[in-house]
């Protein structure tokens, strides 16, 4: 049932981050609008960085067996609750004027269609997106997970490095967001596919 309900999550996530990076881009000034962009992904790492220290949190002050017998829970519960409040707040949401100013002269085509039509830019946002996704999932979440299973380190110091990677990864979207603004997207996607690339075979 755990698996099923994190495979559901897994997928809402990945259905609205899109989502609010649309918002977020049809919200904010033309000139600001790779910084703004940087919100999203600094709320969404917010979320897993809050859920690394809970964790690191609760393998120091408890022991192995109550993690084992009821410690796990609390992530969970708490994730739930906070699910539950964002659940209502994306409810309360208002459309932007853009999507406002669009939607009473497009007629509302089925989905599949569109993505059949517009294949090929759907599979070029899925190839900019994909490769530098994929590398912050194996760096900032898998990592400390096979460091503490895989490599036996210790699992409250494999948690506290996800936490220092991912508040370092925070920090850094602002400069990446207002570069992007200042000289491009383009070459900031270059540089970064490069180097993520690169530092993936140390």
């Amino acid at each position: 049932m755990l698996l099923v309900a994190r495979l559901i999550q897994g997928l809402a996530h990945g259905g609205e981050l899109p989502s609010s990076q649309t918002y977020l881009s049809e919200m904010a000034p033309k000139e600001k609008r790779g910084f703004w962009a940087t919100l999203i992904y600094t709320s969404g790492t917010a979320g897993i960085l809050a859920g690394t220290l809970l964790g690191a949190i609760l393998t120091g002050v408890l022991s192995k067996a109550d993690m084992n017998a009821w410690g796990w829970r609390i992530p969970f519960l708490v994730g739930g609750a906070l699910g539950i409040y964002a659940l209502v707040m994306r409810a309360k949401m208002k459309e932007t004027e853009a999507f406002q100013a669009e939607a009473p002269t497009e007629k509302r085509e089925p989905m599949w269609p569109q993505i059949v039509k517009y294949r090929k830019q759907a599979l070029q946002v899925i190839g900019l997106t994909v490769g530098l996704t994929v590398v912050y999932y194996i760096w900032g979440v898998v990592a400390p997970s096979y460091a503490a299973s895989s490599l036996k380190m210790d699992r409250g110091a494999a948690l506290w490095a996800g936490v220092i990677g991912n508040v370092a990864f925070i920090a850094s979207l602002p400069f990446w967001g207002k570069l992007s603004d200042r000289i491009g997207r383009k070459p900031v996607l270059i540089v970064s596919s490069a180097g993520a690339a690169l530092l993936h075979f140390p």
